[in-house]
């Protein structure tokens, strides 16, 4: 049975939420309705940049990526004018990310991305559901521990307790905090649904 993976990005998140606002930190670039999307190619499978032109307006985005399809940087306009500059390290197998504000000269908070894992056992009992994990941090929103408040069993609990483990220890190796969310994420929800893997 093939590897299903679940990407939780942890740290500071950027959510796309309304694509007409013009607050571009809130835009979803890649809302066919407000933008065209361009992928230009460096191969037949490998894309090295994504271009996006917002439709009857002035804002656009350019996408960079590297040989892994990883986002190297990211350069957004507002018609001729750069407004954003963004530069990506990724360290820890891919699962910390580092960014850098090319505009500004600053860096920027850190990202932890975790891949969590659906368990065979799990998906061939057909389990689904969503484990609340309560986040505990320090006085500078480091997370420093964690309390699964459900469970679901079937290998489920064993995944998400291995991968929060595998979470603090790159928040306080890193000095990742959460303080600049506008709320810090008390409970954070891990949803298992078979739907969203077929």
């Amino acid at each position: 049975m093939k590897k299903i993976w679940m990407c939780i990005f942890f740290g500071i998140l950027s959510i796309g939420l309304k694509a007409q606002t013009r607050d571009f930190e809130k835009i979803n670039f890649d809302d066919t309705i407000y933008f065209n999307k361009k992928i230009i190619h460096k191969t037949t499978s490998q894309p090295t940049t994504i271009q996006y032109e917002e439709i009857n307006g002035t804002l656009s985005k350019l996408d960079y990526f590297d040989s892994k399809n990883r986002k190297t940087r990211e350069k957004i306009w507002k018609a001729d004018t750069l407004v954003k500059h963004t530069e990506y390290t990724y360290l820890e197998n891919d699962q910390v990310i580092k960014y850098f504000d090319s505009l500004n000269h600053k860096d920027l908070p850190t990202r932890i991305r975790m891949n969590i894992k659906y368990p065979p056992l799990a998906m061939e009992n057909e389990i689904s559901g969503t484990i609340d994990v309560k986040l505990i941090y320090d006085q500078n929103y480091i997370p420093i521990s964690y309390k699964v408040l459900t469970s679901l069993g079937h290998g489920i609990d064993e995944e998400v307790d291995k991968k929060m483990k595998q979470m603090m220890a790159f928040a306080k190796k890193h000095n990742v905090s959460f303080k600049d969310l506008d709320d810090p994420i008390q409970i954070l929800k891990i949803n298992f649904s078979l739907e969203e893997q077929k």
